[in-house]
């Protein structure tokens, strides 16, 4: 059976410092001397990787990001919710109003909650633009949500305020990027896959093959939180695993 690759570029930064952990944590298990110059790379990528983001979570305006940004998700997802509940409304205007609210955000897609960073800001700004212009508007009104589109805008405006502001604030302070962080730990992780499945080659018995399929577990775990957890500060990357 084919190994699974972690999909790194789909994981947020918590989700794949986390991933580096767990598998620095069980390629150290079988205590492979032949390993252990690649491992302890990795391992102290991880430490630098794990310094820097509790650095960058204590930071004012990360909280404020976050806070920002569940807002602006409650929104959308609030008026997607109640758009696709009035499709079921007894009166046929309401239920056509509903469906043109609903077609006019679906078609940027039904998790936008879910985007980037940057991508929903651009996408939510885009949304307003149209649920402000007829004939949206009228559908947004006739099923009771404007307040909730002028909330969204609100709440994007704040967020996108408050990224401008961190990145001004990381420039600032002149210091290595946590993202560069996560890319140097993400080289070393391969890095020593490379090693694994070279000794796998040469030493068939020597346990390497249970390690690579600890790993590829380990990866489908992480894959699997995609479809409920994509990317908000998305690992930009050259290549997938």
């Amino acid at each position: 059976m084919e190994n699974t690759n972690p999909r790194f570029s789909h994981y947020n930064q918590s989700e794949c410092i986390q991933y580096l952990l767990d598998a620095a944590a069980l390629c150290a298990k079988p205590n492979n001397e032949s390993l252990a110059t690649p491992l302890e790379a990795l391992v102290q990528g991880n430490t630098k990787l794990v310094q820097a983001f509790k650095k960058d979570k204590k930071s004012n305006i990360t909280k404020l990001l976050t806070l920002y940004d569940q807002r602006r998700d409650d929104a959308v997802v609030c008026l997607r919710m109640c758009a696709q509940a009035y499709t079921n409304h007894y009166d046929a205007e309401t239920r056509e109003a509903a469906r043109i609210v609903l077609n006019t955000i679906d078609k940027y897609g039904k998790s936008l909650h879910k985007l980037n960073y940057q991508s929903e800001t651009s996408v939510l700004s885009n949304l307003y633009t149209d649920c402000t212009s007829e004939p949206v508007a009228s559908a947004v009104a006739k099923i009771h949500m404007s307040d909730v589109v002028e909330e969204k805008k609100t709440a994007n405006d704040l967020f996108n305020e408050t990224y401008l502001a961190r990145v001004e604030e990381s420039a600032a302070k002149d210091q290595v990027a946590t993202g560069e962080l996560v890319q140097e730990a993400i080289a070393n992780y391969r890095h020593l896959v490379t090693f694994i499945e070279a000794y796998n080659t040469i030493n068939p018995d020597g346990g390497y093959d249970t390690l690579l399929k600890q790993l590829s577990e380990l990866a489908a775990k992480y894959n699997g939180l995609i479809t409920t957890n994509e990317t908000k500060e998305e690992v930009e990357e050259e290549t997938q695993a």
